[in-house]
């Protein structure tokens, strides 16, 4: 990573007063299974959002046959759907996969306030698969399994209620990486077709050699859930020490071709690890000819609508996402 002296762009000052305290740096044994054990979401804790946006929460058990990265061969997947929605209407779906680095996190990470409102306003199903994580299971494990679930969606289409005509592929920062990861294999394996790929705060760089991955480390006092440290330790955890040769389906950034991918949302912060990475793979997304609207949110950290959801920006931010849902699915 090289050197750099200049300055970082600032920090949203509504976003700097409201941000909550955040982990460390991760790049340890210790303090990975620190971060680990932190308390996770439970479906309890959906409950009264749920009520209050009139959705219903069920599982669902996605067979992983043929994935060795996964020995049980199955895979459990949470879906979201209006409670008034019933299963003869068939509602457009997202396949909206968790952040948390492809390290971290479990399927109900995926489920925030934001994905919950998409569900009731625009009506539509979410489908967040418990996805196998590194060390555990190497990249691109989560990445198949991920596809894996997009394809089960497609064959169980009329049980699921779900139109296969619009299938989405979103998700936040590691989530967000296996997403690209998702709409790379639907182009190259035939299918499933997908409306479109909702790409926030993507990790999809693994070799950390741009300019705001070296601006944004723990060791320049970052305020941020997220430094270049605990990145690089992720990435680590993903590829393994010997790394090799790096397929696309684990790092996006490394896909040499772009084109026949379907519409396309990207955005991230000015002020975080992951800027210089999103703005090059949306900049190539629009040479490869695909329709793509990009966002760079001044003064963002990496999951600052997440951490400080009622910031001006962070408002704006979410409601720029479901515009770009409404205009993709129509009326």
């Amino acid at each position: 990573m090289p050197p750099y002296p200049a300055p970082r762009p600032p920090y949203d000052p509504e976003l700097l007063a409201g941000a909550p305290a955040f982990p460390g740096v991760i790049d340890s044994p210790e303090t990975f299974a620190a971060y680990r054990a932190r308390a996770q979401p439970t479906a309890e804790g959906l409950v009264p959002l749920l009520a209050e946006l009139g959705l219903a929460h069920t599982e669902a058990t996605v067979p992983l046959a043929g994935l060795s990265s996964m020995p049980d061969g199955a895979m459990t997947v949470s879906l979201i759907r209006p409670v008034d929605a019933p299963l003869t209407e068939a509602l457009p779906a997202v396949l909206d996969l968790h952040g948390g680095g492809m390290v971290f996190g479990n399927r109900l990470d995926s489920l925030l306030p934001e994905h919950l409102r998409w569900a009731a306003e625009h009506r539509l199903v979410l489908i967040s698969p418990e996805y196998p994580l590194a060390p555990e299971h190497r990249a691109p494990a989560g990445a198949e399994a991920c596809f894996a679930a997009l394809c089960w969606a497609e064959a169980n289409a009329v049980e699921l209620g779900v139109d296969p005509a619009r299938l989405i592929v979103a998700g936040v920062s590691g989530g967000a990486g296996l997403a690209a990861a998702v709409a790379l294999q639907a182009r190259d394996l035939g299918g499933p077709a997908l409306l479109g790929q909702l790409l926030v705060c993507p990790m999809l760089d693994h070799t950390g050699g741009t300019d705001s991955a070296a601006q944004f480390t723990a060791a320049r006092g970052v305020v941020d859930p997220w430094p270049q440290e605990t990145n690089a330790y992720a990435w680590r955890m993903l590829l393994g020490d010997e790394a090799g040769e790096v397929h696309p389906y684990a790092s996006a950034w490394v896909a040499g071709d772009l084109a026949g991918l379907p519409a396309s949302y990207v955005d991230v912060g000015s002020a975080e690890v992951f800027r210089d990475a999103d703005i090059a793979f949306a900049q190539r997304l629009l040479a490869a000819g695909v329709d793509t609207e990009l966002h760079v949110w001044p003064g963002g950290f990496h999951g600052f609508d997440a951490a400080v959801p009622g910031a001006a920006v962070s408002r704006r931010a979410m409601a720029a996402r479901s515009a770009w849902l409404g205009r993709l699915l129509g009326p």
